[in-house]
């Protein structure tokens, strides 16, 4: 049983009393036995313990599946929910205010944590405020579980076991490689310019600088995640070319600094270099090219979704992004669908050159 099944608020009315304290406005109906009670020491009192007792066993149940079976980004998101419900409790116990919240786990049970305009419906004044006080110290950071970037995957093979499984599970953890890519030569009759190499090194410093910023959550923010490699790589907004790989990083992290939003410290415009040079690299020295595949599917399919998001954003109902979003620093100019296109091809493009050359290009790198 979900935990959308276990708690179901009553319709809006008033003559429903909880049938515990015959006292207080019942607003929950018990989704087992269908009685109305009022709040959770309602919901423990000695009358409804088979029901009780058996909820909170599945609540166990719900708690080691979140520990092993959910996403990352909704195991983050639950440790913050608890380190605010926590700190609301504390703040709460000389209150004269004798009602107690309904659960946590009950209040988000049939809600999205990755929607946070729907989360921030659901806490209480108490945790709205827990909220903002951790941003403000900027704890909530000390809270989310560390992120570690797909490409810093390594294989570490000893000459005497080769474990193809590794490299199989390395594969699982990346971006999905298109399918179909087609062969260079097939597309294009002249070799390529030498500046391609270095042109894709500005794609992928720009790319490593928006997964960083993103914190490995770009897809979750398509518009924003898209219009940033715009903004970051020259090569793909503008056209430009490069004759080094200095000059191509470079260029994106002199990019970054002139957005304020963007604008990172040394440690991270450092943590940007050594991305690209581990995309570069690949996961082993017997398929060098497969982190440039992965990273360039990657932003194929984000302007793939880009161009189905576009114009699709509601207003309505985002309270919590009202709260704290600057609009004026995320204000982005629409961006064409055939612009959109036009970006598409150049990842086509460089995904048959990567294919291609890629191995040979990067041998020293």
């Amino acid at each position: 049983m979900r935990l959308s099944e276990r708690m179901i608020e009553t319709e809006d009315d008033t003559s429903k009393t909880c049938v515990f304290c015959k006292i207080k406005h019942g607003k929950y109906v018990c989704p087992r036995c269908h009685v109305i009670y009022c709040s959770v020491p309602c919901y423990q009192a000695k009358e409804h313990l088979e029901c009780s007792e058996s909820f909170y066993k599945e609540c166990i149940k719900e708690e080691i599946k979140l520990k092993n079976g959910f996403p990352e980004s909704n195991r983050a998101m639950y440790r913050i929910l608890q380190r605010i419900e926590k700190d609301a409790e504390e703040e709460s116990l000389d209150s004269d205010d004798e009602e107690q919240e309904v659960d946590l786990a009950v209040r988000m049970a049939n809600v999205d944590l990755e929607d946070a305009d729907a989360i921030w419906e659901k806490l209480t004044q108490d945790e709205k405020k827990g909220f903002m006080e951790l941003l403000q110290k900027g704890d909530v950071y000390n809270i989310l579980p560390p992120w570690v970037p797909w490409w810093r995957l390594k294989e570490e093979k000893l000459i005497e076991e080769i474990n193809d499984s590794t490299h199989e599970n390395i594969i699982e953890l990346c971006p999905r490689v298109l399918e179909g890519i087609p062969l260079f030569d097939k597309l294009f009759k002249k070799p390529p310019s030498e500046c391609v190499k270095f042109n894709l090194i500005n794609i992928l410093s720009a790319y490593a600088y928006m997964v960083h910023y993103f914190v490995g959550d770009h897809h979750n923010f398509t518009i924003e995640a898209v219009n940033t490699l715009l903004y970051l790589s020259n090569n793909f907004r503008i056209g430009n070319n490069y004759i080094s790989a200095e000059d191509a990083i470079e260029s994106v992290l002199l990019e970054a600094t002139a957005h304020q939003w963007l604008s990172g410290s040394k440690e991270f415009h450092l943590a940007v270099k050594s991305s690209v040079r581990d995309i570069i690299q690949g996961p082993s020295t017997e398929d060098r090219n497969f982190y440039i595949l992965s990273a360039l599917s990657d932003i194929y399919k984000l302007i793939e979704r880009a161009k189905s998001v576009k114009g699709k954003l509601k207003e309505e109902n985002r309270n919590f992004a009202k709260k704290f979003c600057d609009n004026s620093l995320f204000s982005f100019p629409p961006i064409s669908k055939s612009r959109l296109n036009s970006f598409l091809k150049k990842i086509e493009y460089y995904l048959s050159w990567t294919k291609a050359f890629a191995t040979e290009k990067f041998a020293f790198q």
